[in-house]
């Protein structure tokens, strides 16, 4: 049997977390005033500490927020767009240890009862204010999220069954009067509209889900030393108990305000996003920022959010990952990560319409070549559990890149006679092997030795995948000497050669 193995090359992309757009990018989600609690946080920024987590792996699962008569205020929705979301959520947070599993997405029509509220600047107060209009509806429910509508929105999403319990639920309105919205300071629930799926605002909403407050606050103190020089404490550091009560993301009364309706942000240099204010906190002391506390992901610099966080604000995460009863039921194992999130695998055989299994993007996949040596009569109809290892495994058949091109993802399938790495999980072990030895055949042809004997005199006959497929095939040939090519799905080949005489046989 001769096995050709095909390498796929995915021209690739990058993906830049940092954005330079001002509007509707702020993040609506309020910071809670209690305190974190000291049983279930470290409030270490340790290195060290950090390295003693395990990875984690959480399930996410999409909804589309349409308006009352089922639009979608002309935007598009599409799987792919939500798969581009999950795999830059993978590629910002899996250097930290923590994973996303894709577990779908559904949608609903919001109500057409809902009262119209609009939010407006107050010059009186110098604040926006929510104003019911009377008798008045909202045409586009939930569909255009309103500043005053999130917080009856989440009661409304649970009632009514469009929540996943075991997920992160991310609710993708068509509009919004915000960039986004978590439930809580460590929630699966947050609201990011489709504008902003693939910008950091979604990496900043789910650091709320996982427990991360913004990095602002006004009574947080500036100083770090947590103790006098004679050992005692001093009395002016907070740092773990105000703010985020993290101790490594320097003080800071927000870089982000309003002046007369019009957001803004007074003290950022944004061409460099670095801090050029001369603030105090409320002691007198003058704020230490640093160009990393503007770039933040959990700041509210938003036209320079990164992908960056500091050491104490990933231990905080996965303190809560594990903690907090919202997040503990997201969990999921690393084994569902080897799993495809659509398609199926079949026993036998090939057809034009088969869905195959998908994998979700984000990472660095290598397919390598696999086979069953247990059972080489039967083969497997579904992949290797994710622990039994005991099958034989070979050379990379074909990879994908985690920042494979959104138009690529349907190109990342888990075909026959491979099985799976991961490198971001293990960079050489694979896993999953699929050695279904049915096999998907998909073409090939016959060809007659018209002489008798193997030389070049021969008459090709190219077959489609239901000529190949057919049992009859060799039955249905005239006497003589052939060689039967099988071309599978999966890049390899089978070839036969067969003497067909009074009764037929394989020539040995």
């Amino acid at each position: 049997m001769i096995r050709n193995l095909i390498l796929i090359v995915i021209i690739c992309i990058t993906n830049s977390f940092t954005f330079y757009a001002q509007e509707l990018f702020d993040c609506a989600t309020e910071d809670e005033t209690t305190t974190v609690d000291p049983e279930t946080h470290s409030f270490s920024t340790d290195p060290a500490d950090l390295d003693l987590f395990e990875p984690v792996v959480l399930n996410v699962f999409f909804w589309q927020v349409r308006d009352p008569s089922g639009g979608y205020g002309g935007q598009e929705f599409s799987e792919a767009q939500l798969l581009e979301a999950i795999a830059l959520l993978n590629i910002q947070y899996n250097p930290h240890k923590i994973f996303f599993k894709y577990r779908g997405y559904d949608g609903f029509n919001t109500p057409a009862d809902l009262p119209l509220i609009n939010y407006v600047w107050d010059d009186e107060s110098e604040e926006y204010t929510c104003q019911t209009v009377p008798g008045a509806l909202d045409p586009d429910g939930y569909g255009n999220m309103g500043r005053c509508q999130f917080g009856t929105f989440w009661g409304y999403a649970t009632s009514n069954g469009y929540k996943q319990e075991d997920a992160i639920n991310i609710y993708v309105p068509y509009g919004s009067e915000f960039g986004g919205v978590a439930r809580g300071i460590g929630s699966n629930m947050n609201i990011t509209r489709i504008g902003n799926l693939t910008s950091p605002i979604l990496f900043h909403e789910i650091g709320h889900n996982l427990g991360l407050a913004h990095t602002r606050s006004t009574n947080e103190h500036a100083t770090r030393i947590q103790f006098l020089p004679d050992g005692s404490p001093n009395p002016d550091f907070n740092a773990n108990t105000a703010g985020d009560a993290i101790v490594d993301t320097n003080a800071n009364s927000g870089f982000h305000f309003y002046v007369d309706g019009v957001s803004t942000y007074p003290f950022i240099d944004e061409s460099h996003c670095t801090y050029i204010g001369e603030e105090e906190d409320e002691l007198g002391d003058r704020y230490t920022i640093f160009h990393e506390d503007v770039i933040n992901n959990m700041g509210n610099a938003y036209t320079c959010l990164t992908n960056y966080y500091t050491t104490g604000q990933v231990i905080h995460m996965h303190e809560d990952i594990l903690t907090d009863p919202d997040l503990l039921v997201t969990l999921t194992d690393f084994a569902s990560l080897y799993e495809p999130y659509t398609g199926e695998y079949l026993s036998c055989c090939y057809t034009e319409d088969q869905k195959y299994p998908l994998m979700q993007p984000g990472f660095d996949y290598e397919f390598v070549y696999c086979e069953d040596d247990v059972s080489p009569s039967a083969g497997r109809t579904e992949p290797w559990p994710f622990d039994d290892l005991s099958f034989n495994s070979g050379d990379v058949v074909y990879s994908f890149d985690k920042n494979i091109d959104i138009s690529d993802f349907d190109k990342i399938k888990h075909l026959n006679n491979t099985a799976i790495i991961i490198r971001q999980i293990d960079d050489s072990q694979a896993r999953r092997c699929y050695s279904n030895l049915a096999k998907n055949a998909i073409g090939g042809a016959v060809v007659k030795f018209n002489d008798g004997v193997l030389n070049s005199n021969v008459t090709v006959s190219p077959k489609d995948s239901t000529q190949i497929n057919n049992p009859d095939l060799i039955m249905q040939l005239d006497q003589g000497l052939y060689l039967i090519e099988t071309n599978f799905d999966d890049g390899t080949q089978d070839q036969n050669v067969i003497l067909k005489e009074n009764n037929d046989q394989e020539c040995p």
